[in-house]
């Protein structure tokens, strides 16, 4: 990547063909200096919005200082872009679909963000799948589940707290459940025979978040 300088050099010389040669310049330093291809289609845009002002005359000074004023614009509307793109991308790269989507993204497994989280597998399939009330979740475990997935709280509580995912199964017409049940996520840790006592223990001596 060029440096600030040098782009700013390019810049200053394509301003100067342009005027001279029009399109043919452009298509020139396009296929020279294609990493500069938007900054470019950018200048010879305000340029030639330049050419409907009325025509002034300037002194050689005017003229350059003009010229760095429109550089100036240029590369102020590519940081904004720039800018906009950055923070798109980075929403989109904290989005995810599942917990097991995310997991395998990172080479990781429900066993082994289990482990590093002391719960259970199975906690965390029911937790994929908001079987377990968002509420009666601990702070500490959203924010140590969010840096397993490397995301945040906010991304993170918003993926558990949408509508829980049904169980498969064949169901009667009238017995078909119309909205799967949610548990207490102390009352999982205290039940679940794949963890220690001390497990147990830790968990459930984090206040929930809706007691905070």
């Amino acid at each position: 990547m060029k440096k600030k300088s040098e782009m700013d050099d390019i810049l200053n010389e394509f301003s100067t063909d342009f005027r001279a040669k029009g399109d043919k310049a452009l298509e020139q330093y396009v296929r020279e200096y294609p990493e500069l291809t938007e900054a470019l289609y950018e200048h010879a845009g305000l340029a030639r919005m330049f050419r409907h002002l009325p025509d002034a005359k300037m002194t050689p000074e005017e003229e350059e200082l003009r010229t760095l004023k429109s550089i100036s614009l240029v590369q102020n509307l590519l940081h904004e872009r720039r800018t906009q793109m950055n923070a798109t991308a980075e929403k989109e790269a904290l989005h995810f679909n599942s917990l097991r989507e995310r997991l395998t993204e990172r080479n990781a497994t429900y066993e082994t963000a289990a482990e590093s989280l002391r719960l259970s597998p199975l906690i965390l399939k029911l937790l994929d799948k908001r079987k377990v009330r968002p509420e009666s979740i601990p702070r500490l475990l959203f924010e140590k589940l969010s840096g397993i997935l490397e995301t945040n709280f906010e991304t993170t509580f918003s993926y558990l707290s949408l509508k829980p995912i049904p169980s498969g199964g064949f169901y009667k017409a009238d017995s078909a459940p119309t909205f799967p049940v949610q548990s207490e996520f102390a009352d999982l840790v205290k039940h679940d025979p794949d963890l220690s006592p001390d497990d147990k223990d830790y968990w459930i001596a984090f206040p929930t978040i809706e007691k905070e």
